[in-house]
């Protein structure tokens, strides 16, 4: 998605963990690690960063450790990348030798708080 203008760029570097909740309506650059939720424009973890907790962007690319769930219209594991949780997006790509254990699923509106997983048992 293009904003009418440039998007803000944000850089949480190597050695600053932040624990609670990061918002922005801009692009995360995360060398750091992140315990708490994420919410912004686009977010991309580097090989060395982690993050415990949600996630939701309309483009997130993952090169580090991801321990939670991700909403994400385009979403990209990268061969470093090691992701615990489910994925619900509408782009899905994965490069050789990254690590994903959990379910994934294609959805045309990820963001959307109605887009729940299933739940076993549920009625």
């Amino acid at each position: 998605m293009q904003d009418s203008g440039t998007r803000t760029v944000w850089t949480i570097g190597e050695d600053l963990t932040i624990t609670g909740n990061v918002a922005s309506k801009g692009e995360i650059h995360l060398d750091g690690h992140v315990q708490g939720d994420v919410n912004c424009g686009a977010l991309v973890l580097e090989e060395n960063s982690s993050v415990e907790g949600n996630v939701t962007a309309d483009d997130v690319v993952i090169g580090g450790r991801l321990i939670g769930s991700v909403r994400a219209f385009r979403l990209m594991l990268q061969s470093t990348s090691h992701v615990e949780g489910d994925l619900i997006h509408q782009s899905l790509a994965m490069e050789q030798g990254a690590f994903f254990e959990g379910k994934a699923r294609g959805s045309d509106n990820p963001l959307s708080a109605n887009q729940t997983t299933a739940k076993k048992g549920a009625k």
